[in-house]
């Protein structure tokens, strides 16, 4: 017959087992994401060029123009900056800022 003291032992250890073997597959997944997304980023080259005075936002993948989009450029009292700049990164923003309103 099993002791309490050892069921209780062998209970701590397969659920350290189940949680490490829970951190490896955790760790191939993202792994393989970051692949995916690196190889992806890697064959394609994004540029974005925004016409403040148009109110215009242009974007480009391999100098080819994809698409043209509507944007603001700021107000008089707080302009948008000129220049280039780097986009450093990207965050998730899901599906926009459109609103449906109800019986419209």
């Amino acid at each position: 017959m099993i002791k309490l003291y050892n069921l209780k032992k062998i209970i701590k250890i397969l659920i350290c087992i189940a949680i490490i073997i829970c951190l490896i597959m955790l760790i191939r997944y993202k792994q393989k994401n970051n692949s995916i997304l690196t190889s992806a980023n890697s064959k394609s080259t994004y540029k974005i060029l925004v016409d403040v005075e148009d109110s215009k936002l242009f974007l480009f993948e391999n100098d080819n123009l994809i698409k043209t989009y509507k944007c603001s450029g700021g107000k008089w009292s707080t302009p948008s900056p000129i220049g280039t700049w780097t986009i450093i990164s990207k965050a998730k923003w899901g599906e926009g800022f459109r609103w449906k309103l109800d019986g419209i």
